[in-house]
């Protein structure tokens, strides 16, 4: 089975124009206000005209408004969502039912493995990402997701040079990527772009995997 690609954190064209050229499973842009990453919804609009028609662009929320993520969907703005938030199984299932279906996947912090495991393994989204913690200075810690009984996608600062251990070591059904593959233009942390190089990179480890 091939290791699913998605791309994340995408907020310039020229992020859209690298994806096209790796051409991932999957897109995703943040779309909650509250964090650095976000683009706004007509920004998201321009950004899925710009990205090829045959990559889906996720639309990731955190505790957002049911009716901010349900317009997202309905409107096309996005083509599925990520919920990296609190939301409740009851929030997660209305959405897939007035959204006529679209996937819906769930991700979970991985900061209490005998807490999280179990809730990510029985939800009703379609799909689970599962962020690996990780120590200052060190690799992430994947033992913690370790025996996971579901498919799931990978993610925690995944690179070009640590992907394929990563996938040896917990074989997800997919990686994420996104800190991994930027660099900084500046001091601040909002000063860190997708680099087209680590992007390309990253892909093809996966795939040379695959």
């Amino acid at each position: 089975m091939s290791i699913k690609i998605k791309i994340s954190g995408l907020r310039r064209e020229e992020d859209i124009d690298f994806v096209n050229e790796a051409r991932p499973d999957w897109a995703s842009v943040m779309l909650c206000r509250r964090f650095w990453r976000c683009v706004d919804f007509d920004q998201a609009r321009n950004l899925r005209r710009r990205l090829r028609d045959d990559i889906p662009l996720v639309g990731v929320f955190v505790n957002d408004k049911f009716s901010d993520v349900l317009v997202a969907l309905r409107q096309g703005i996005v083509d599925m969502v990520q919920l990296q938030g609190t939301e409740s199984e009851e929030y997660i299932t209305s959405l897939q039912m007035m959204s006529y279906g679209k996937p819906i996947i769930k991700a979970c912090e991985v900061h209490s493995p005998e807490v999280v495991l179990p809730y990510a393994e029985h939800s009703a989204a379609d799909h689970i990402l599962l962020h690996c913690p990780q120590v200052t200075g060190q690799k992430p810690d994947w033992s913690a997701v370790e025996g996971f009984s579901r498919d799931f996608l990978l993610a925690g600062k995944l690179t070009p040079e640590n992907v394929v251990e990563a996938i040896k070591t917990v074989h997800p059904w997919g990686v994420d990527l996104c800190s991994g593959v930027e660099v900084p233009t500046g001091p601040g942390e909002a000063e860190r772009v997708k680099d087209r190089a680590l992007l390309l990179s990253a892909v093809e480890a996966v795939r040379s995997f695959n």
